[in-house]
């Protein structure tokens, strides 16, 4: 058997095939070509240079394998030719010949089709791109790689949509050594608001010039000049790498082109025909709209009011519109929506404002002809985008409970304790000399002293550069958006300002300009460009929801205003009605929202909190107002009409007792006794006095110490109380959680952690889940 297969080898002749993997490439592309031979035996194995014709070898690759089976063997060996092709035609492969020992063998000549390299720059473009493409600068015929920026226009009106076209030619032989495609770093540019875009070319086109075949790489970036005069489009870096052999292991040496800078004329709106209130707007195709969501409401509540802007143009930086509001109605603004939807390449899109109107007293109120001023980018001319007139009525209904007697309004309360207002104003630092010492009395009064005339100097007028005006304004608008933006930085600041209610786009934008805005004010080198730079930041703040940049003027002629207005409160029949008025008006609901504001603006007062608790009992929500008035007791523990108004609620549950504890000594007061005490005791030290009085004195000041930081901790406890009656503690932080224990209305209970709406609260030895609307803070 044996041998029977050995002759069966013998007679079997050696076989060769030869494929290639594509039958149609265009010109300067690879081929692969593949030649196998089978043989039997051990016989060596020779290929002859294949014939070619239209195509050139790049590289080659060689395998070979034996196997055995019985006494004999085959020889499989495989050979792959790269070949590029190099004219365009007909390309012809071959007849490729094998020799096998003394044997030859030939595959058939394979033909592949060359066309050429498509031309037309641009093929796969929208047509405004296209438009940009066709006027860059072709390649040279050499083989280095070119870069150049092109402006969609040389001139172009402030506020117009500029396109910057970035366009690389990559000789092909380059493009086929590159192992990952080029990026690039896009041109630095100054006062000018960017759409962020991938920083990756796309190759999109060839050309074969002097009879070298080129790739195209494009990138496109859209830019919005926000000041008139030259803008400075800075070079374009194109990166790459290039190995230094064929092998995959080579090393790859990076590769850096750039491009020339560029420079665009931007010029200023035309000052005629400008409307009154036009805030520098420029668009194509706006539209304007204005929707209520209710046209009937009962007195006490809100309707939400949407305002649309619609079109072409910046519209992350499109400003809210300016309403004419009705009298007798309070504003507040909500969140802003902006969604991008790009048509033609332009940049489009709708923006929305919404508000929350609450009218004061019954009647009919509308929005007359609301219009918002543009600069048509089309018709380069100004014009009115004018939205239907809304109307909302507002009804006096039968209020849901029974109003209560409250008790009077807490007039006379003064602000803050004029202990605890004084205490806060020293800095640590004077808490530290004046317990290491009582000359550190002395060293501070200087210093509060001095602070005092600095304070003085600085409310004194004083000539300030515009960039320092614009930095205190633009870092306070800020932090009235995020209080704590002073301590947060990039990334961070940006999430907190779209916490706040910011677009995305301005909030990323806000964050780089505080960071170059304070650069340019206390970095030693100032700001190249002062006014391109000032008119970003005011066009940022305008676009920063209620942080409108009024001229020094205008806050003049403003603060005269209310002075009027203030002045004359009493004898002006229109004027907007304070709290204390609703409260006398048995408006309570509105009352309550007053005071609560009043609150939020300066919790230290203890009348606000005691007048919102006066408000709740009248309508009825004990709950509310026993925390409103433990606030206010807390400030003020001994004033007795905080405390008939506590007894009129009752005493609550013992757990709860605890959580609402109120410290017949303030903290402040606490802490006043112990520096008394402790200044008392050195000086009495120094003076000679027994030793027992002076440790007596330094005994009281720790004793008070420790229990201004026991009230202080009991303080900060986050406390919750239910306001809904049976109020499940959930097992988890969803609806359908099961629930152990259900709480009472009013029942307090510790907060220990949030997540979302959701809190995590404790009520004794049983902990869960509640919805923070089943709750009131304290």
């Amino acid at each position: 058997m044996t041998l029977f297969l050995a002759m069966m080898l013998t007679l079997q002749q050696p076989e060769v095939v030869a494929t290639v993997d594509r039958s149609e490439v265009e010109l300067g592309d690879d081929v692969v070509l593949i030649v196998r031979t089978d043989a039997p035996g051990s016989a060596p194995t020779e290929i002859e240079e294949p014939e070619l014709i239209g195509f050139e070898v790049r590289d080659v690759n060689l395998a070979s394998t034996f196997s055995a089976t019985g006494g004999a063997g085959t020889r499989i060996v495989t050979w792959e030719y790269r070949l590029r092709a190099t004219s365009r035609g007909q390309g012809r492969i071959g007849p490729i010949r094998v020799r096998v020992g003394e044997v030859e063998v030939e595959a058939p000549m394979i033909t592949v089709d060359v066309r050429a390299a498509d031309a037309r720059a641009g093929a796969a473009f929208t047509p405004r791109v296209r438009q940009i493409v066709a006027r860059a600068p072709g390649p040279d015929g050499s083989d280095e790689v070119i870069v150049a920026v092109v402006p969609s226009a040389d001139t172009i009106v402030l506020g117009a949509q500029l396109d910057l076209v970035v366009v690389a030619w990559f000789p092909r032989d380059v493009r086929a050594r590159l192992r990952t495609r080029p990026t690039l770093t896009p041109p630095e540019l100054q006062g000018a608001w960017t759409y962020s875009q991938s920083s990756a070319l796309d190759a999109v086109s060839s050309r074969e010039v002097w009879g070298r075949l080129y790739d195209l790489f494009v990138h496109r970036q859209v830019v919005f000049p926000l000041t008139a005069g030259p803008l400075e489009v800075g070079p374009a870096t194109v990166s790459f790498s290039l190995p230094l052999r064929t092998s995959i292991l080579s090393r790859e040496i990076p590769q850096e082109v750039q491009s020339e800078s560029r420079w665009v004329e931007v010029v200023p709106q035309p000052e005629a025909g400008r409307p009154e209130g036009f805030t520098g707007v420029a668009a194509s195709g706006l539209s304007f709209e204005v929707l209520v969501d209710s046209q009937a409401l009962a007195l006490g509540g809100g309707v939400t009011i949407r305002s649309t802007v619609q079109g072409h143009g910046n519209i992350a930086l499109w400003p809210e519109p300016q309403f004419r509001w009705p009298r007798g109605v309070r504003v507040y603004p909500g969140g802003t929506d902006l969604q991008l939807a790009p048509e033609n390449d332009l940049i489009a899109g709708t923006k929305t404002f919404t508000y929350l109107v609450v009218p004061d007293s019954a009647g009919t109120f509308a929005i007359r002809n609301p219009v918002f001023p543009y600069f048509d980018l089309d018709t380069r001319r100004y014009r009115e985008a004018r939205a239907g007139s809304v109307e909302f009525v507002a009804r006096a209904g039968r209020p849901s409970v029974a109003l209560r007697v409250p008790p009077p309004l807490l007039m006379d309360a003064g602000g803050e304790p004029v202990l605890r207002g004084l205490m806060s104003r020293i800095p640590l630092w004077g808490w530290l000399l004046l317990v290491a010492s009582p000359a550190g009395l002395a060293l501070i009064g200087r210093l509060v002293s001095r602070s005092s005339v600095r304070r003085t100097e600085r409310a004194a007028p004083t000539p300030a550069s515009t960039l320092e005006r614009l930095d205190r304004q633009f870092r306070g608008a800020l932090e009235r958006l995020v209080p704590d933006a002073t301590v947060r930085e990039g990334h961070a600041l940006a999430e907190a300002l779209r916490a706040a209610g910011v677009e995305t786009p301005v909030a990323a934008h806000a964050s780089r300009l505080r960071d170059r805005l304070g650069q340019a004010v206390y970095g030693p080198d100032g700001a190249s460009d002062p006014e391109e730079l000032g008119a970003e930041v005011q066009e940022v703040l305008n676009a920063l929801p209620g942080a409108r940049v009024l001229d020094r003027p205008v806050r003049g002629v403003a603060a005269a205003v209310a002075v009027v207005l203030v002045l004359g409160a009493a004898s002006a029949s229109a004027q907007e009605p304070t709290a204390e008025q609703l409260f006398d008006a048995r408006l309570f609901g509105a009352a309550a929202d007053s005071f609560a504001l009043r609150g939020a603006v300066q919790p230290g007062e203890a009348a606000h909190w005691f007048n919102l608790g006066s408000a709740l009992f009248a309508l009825g929500e004990e709950d509310r107002a026993r925390l409103a008035w433990v606030r206010a007791a807390r400030i003020l523990p001994r004033r007795s009409e905080i405390r008939d108004a506590l007894s009129l609620i009752g005493p609550p549950d013992a757990n709860s007792s605890g959580l609402l504890w109120i410290a017949p000594v303030t903290a402040w007061e606490a802490g006043a006794v112990a520096v008394v005490a402790w200044v008392i005791a050195w000086l009495l030290m120094a003076l000679g006095a027994r030793y027992t009085r002076v440790v007596l004195l330094l005994t009281l000041s720790t004793a008070t110490v420790a229990y201004a930081a026991y009230v202080s901790r009991r303080y900060r406890t986050p406390v919750a109380v239910a306001i809904a009656p049976e109020t499940p503690l959930r097992s988890a932080p969803y609806g359908g959680a099961t629930a152990a224990v259900f709480l009472d209305e009013g029942m307090a209970v510790r907060v220990n952690d949030t997540a979302g709406v959701w809190l995590l609260v404790t009520r004794g030895m049983s902990q869960g889940w509640v919805l923070g609307e089943e709750v009131e803070r304290l």
